[in-house]
């Protein structure tokens, strides 16, 4: 992986996002006062899940993470004119355990195909997980409370 944890990874792709959009609006007139990036993924035993590239991968993390506790870590990077600042969250989930039919009907909603680890716990992967333990949002992909008060503590 190349990166302290998986935490860190999460930051680095979230800084790549920043600094493309960042990129982009350069030759704007006028300059964005903040640029924020997310991004999230799924580890479970030292292995990283991100977002599956067709359904059969999706099938194979989920089936992985069927049954398991493991964790969501996103990182977010907020980007002003004169700074860059960084953190990630972590939030451990636990996945109910699935049939190969229940995995291929989840699937067939195409949801899973976007998502870090093959689903999302906003929409019907929701039914899939039976707790977690941490904060919501950060498996959703956007930690709000601690963007929040990061964002506070910047304006300070």
């Amino acid at each position: 992986m190349g990166y302290p944890s998986h935490g860190d990874f999460a930051i680095a792709t979230a800084l790549n996002k920043v600094l493309e959009v960042d990129a982009r609006l350069s030759h704007e007139s006028v300059k964005p006062d903040i640029i924020i990036g997310a991004d999230t993924v799924v580890s479970l035993d030292g292995r990283v899940f991100g977002k599956p590239r067709d359904e059969e991968e999706a099938f194979k993390h989920l089936q992985a993470l069927s049954g398991q506790q493991h964790t969501v870590f996103t990182g977010v990077v907020v980007k002003t004119p004169t700074n860059i600042s960084k953190f990630y969250e972590r939030t451990k989930v636990f996945m109910a355990k699935m049939d190969q039919r229940t995995i291929q009907a989840y699937i067939a909603t195409k949801e899973p195909m976007d998502k870090a680890g093959a689903y999302g716990i906003q929409g019907f992967g929701g039914s899939i997980i039976e707790k977690i333990d941490g904060d919501y949002f950060t498996v959703m992909g956007l930690p709000l409370h601690s963007l929040c008060k990061h964002l506070l503590n910047l304006l300070k």
